[in-house]
């Protein structure tokens, strides 16, 4: 019952989205570099981050929901939040027959690998926060 409190808590289930996105990313960058010479593919990336922020921000309101049914109002409740795939549907020809630009995937590719880094460093520090804690109580 302890550990289970302590799981449930913000951080724990934000982060392991956080990673789950990331993993999507990384698939989403390698399916586009695949297909970079694929006539009519189009580009496409993960949302995550901008939909968290959203959801985190104490100045917007939220309504509560208590029906599956029932529509949701202000914010995207946290435990919502989940990592969308979408489809660029620019005209750019960026590769000369689609839209994905290599340096762009590069660069992305990079980026999403320091994120995710971090955001495994993160969750490691919250899980020896809860080994200590679990320590310091059988002392």
């Amino acid at each position: 019952m302890i550990l289970k409190s302590l799981f449930s808590r913000i951080h724990v289930p934000v982060l392991k989205r956080s990673l789950d996105a990331a993993s999507l990313r990384q698939t989403t960058i390698a399916s586009n570099l695949a297909n970079i010479e694929t006539p009519n593919y189009r580009r496409k990336e993960v949302v995550f981050e901008s939909e968290l922020q959203k959801a985190l921000d104490p100045e917007k309101l939220s309504g509560v929901v208590t029906n599956p049914k029932h529509i949701q109002i202000g914010r995207t409740d946290l435990n919502n939040v989940q990592p969308k795939v979408i489809v660029d549907k620019t005209r750019t020809k960026a590769s000369g027959v689609n839209n994905v630009d290599v340096d762009q995937e590069i660069s992305s590719l990079a980026k999403n690998q320091l994120y995710y880094a971090f955001s495994a460093k993160l969750i490691s520090i919250q899980f020896n926060r809860i080994k200590e804690a679990i320590n310091e109580r059988t002392r």
